[in-house]
């Protein structure tokens, strides 16, 4: 009967034994499952992002070519897209005017210069009346005053001189640089105003992209 007694009491003991021994077990097989993975680094290097935007493009060095004077187009030496290198021809206006005018300045400055050598005799002429006391100094002074103005007729005449060469250049229109030959809108034998657009010279070598951005 104590035997009994002793193994009822030992059993249950037996038996909490056994289950703390089994849990022990199963986490110590659960503690030795290592999860692996795999390892990677990040790349550091430079990032592109393209856009497309709508754009114009214009050339660095653009000019419009426009005339000086008024006249007609005598000829055109040049064509639509053509490349030009400086200094050369492009049109030429009708200078047989330009011309005339030069011829009636550069007479008109010799007849100024004529005038103004002939009052200056007349002044010496009179300097050495006064100083012989034949006639007072007011003659000498009006005679100055003459001299004087014919001069401001002969620099008026220098000037209008070379405004006439200078137009007759401008009847030779050339190109300012290199470039190509934009649209030419007038045509030969248009009267050209002043200030008309002949056409216009574009240097495409480097070029400028105009685009807008939110």
């Amino acid at each position: 009967h104590l035997e009994k007694i002793l193994k009822m009491k030992i059993s249950p003991v037996l038996f909490i034994s056994v289950c703390l021994l089994t849990v022990a077990c199963t986490y110590k097989k659960e503690t030795e499952i290592i999860d692996t993975h795999k390892v990677i680094y990040p790349v550091v290097e430079d990032a592109e992002y393209s856009s497309k935007y709508v754009a114009q493009i214009q050339s660095v060095n653009y000019v419009e070519i426009r005339s000086r004077i008024k006249g007609y187009i005598e000829k055109i030496y040049v064509d639509e897209g053509q490349p030009v290198q400086k200094g050369q021809l492009l049109f030429s206006l009708i200078f047989n005017v330009f011309e005339k005018e030069l011829q009636k300045a550069n007479a008109a400055y010799r007849s100024a210069l004529a005038d103004l050598k002939v009052a200056q005799v007349e002044m010496a002429n009179v300097r050495v009346l006064v100083e012989k006391t034949i006639v007072s100094k007011t003659e000498l002074y009006v005679i100055q005053a003459k001299v004087d103005a014919l001069k401001a007729d002969v620099e008026e005449a220098m000037a209008n001189k070379e405004q006439q060469a200078l137009n007759l250049s401008f009847s030779k229109i050339r190109a300012p640089y290199d470039g190509f030959i934009n649209r030419i809108p007038n045509k030969v034998g248009s009267l050209i105003a002043e200030g008309d657009i002949l056409t216009s010279l574009s240097d495409n070598r480097e070029v400028f992209a105009y685009f807008n951005l939110s």
